[in-house]
């Protein structure tokens, strides 16, 4: 039988005793939770309640340790036979999936590069998240361009910048050690080179696109001045004209 460690359960935030597979549990059933307004900000408040309710911190969740309480019940109940105690299990690995985030899936290779990266975080959640706590204090002077905001009540995310300072991409780190981190940050910076390359690019270019503008003005400024003489000339030959008729008139 494969033995799930205490901080393998505390890691997956389930209220494993509150969930008794021996009773009726139902998928209406609601389990009180303390941390509710701590997953918050990682999905909808609808999604997010669910979470909660159900014992589950959708914050810091990662789904390969469902996978292993997955493993756990199902050793656990293989002995005993009990329609209504797997049924119950296997809501509560379902429900676990639906909360959890795939750090599998996370490519440090493929994913688009920016210029800088900022760590919000509240240091009143150190305490929650060690590793991210570590990495802020040991860690995050490695890399120049990262910069720490510290906000109250913030779970630990990293937010990635382009160069004209707008906001590309957010992810939460709240369950990554200090390793994972600093792979991360480093995958998705760009180099100094390619900065270099890129703002030469960016400079070399502006006067080319200065100089068409400055072209396309003086065009317009010269229809423009050449239709103003045409409607003088228009004006001038209407003028003549009544003139003309008038005279004739007197005559």
């Amino acid at each position: 039988m494969r033995v799930v460690s205490l901080t393998t359960l505390c890691a997956l935030g389930v209220a494993f005793y509150a969930h008794p597979l021996g009773a009726s549990a139902s998928t209406d059933e609601v389990v009180p939770s303390a941390k509710a307004s701590d997953a918050l900000d990682a999905h909808s408040a609808q999604a997010n309640e669910e979470c909660v309710a159900h014992g589950f911190d959708a914050e810091g969740l990662d789904c390969r340790l469902c996978g292993r309480f997955e493993a756990f019940l199902s050793d656990m109940l293989a002995a005993a036979g009990s329609v209504e105690k797997t049924n119950a299990s296997k809501r509560l690995v379902t429900q676990c999936r639906s909360c959890c985030t795939d750090l599998e899936k996370i490519d440090l290779v493929a994913q688009q590069q920016y210029a800088r990266v900022v760590l919000e975080v509240c240091t009143c959640k150190f305490g929650r998240y060690p590793k991210v706590a570590n990495f802020v204090h040991a860690h995050a002077e490695k890399h120049p361009r990262l910069e720490i905001q510290y906000l109250n009540a913030r779970h630990p995310h990293l937010l990635f910048y382009n160069e004209a300072g707008e906001k590309q991409e957010e992810v939460s780190i709240a369950s990554w050690d200090e390793e994972t981190i600093s792979e991360f940050i480093v995958a998705k910076l760009k180099p100094e080179s390619q900065l270099e390359t890129d703002e030469a690019t960016s400079a070399s270019t502006k006067p080319a696109i200065d100089e068409e503008d400055e072209d396309a003005d003086l065009l317009s400024t010269e229809e423009n001045a050449e239709g103003a003489d045409d409607s003088v000339e228009e004006a001038e030959d209407e003028d003549t004209v009544v003139e003309v008729e008038v005279t004739a008139d007197g005559q």
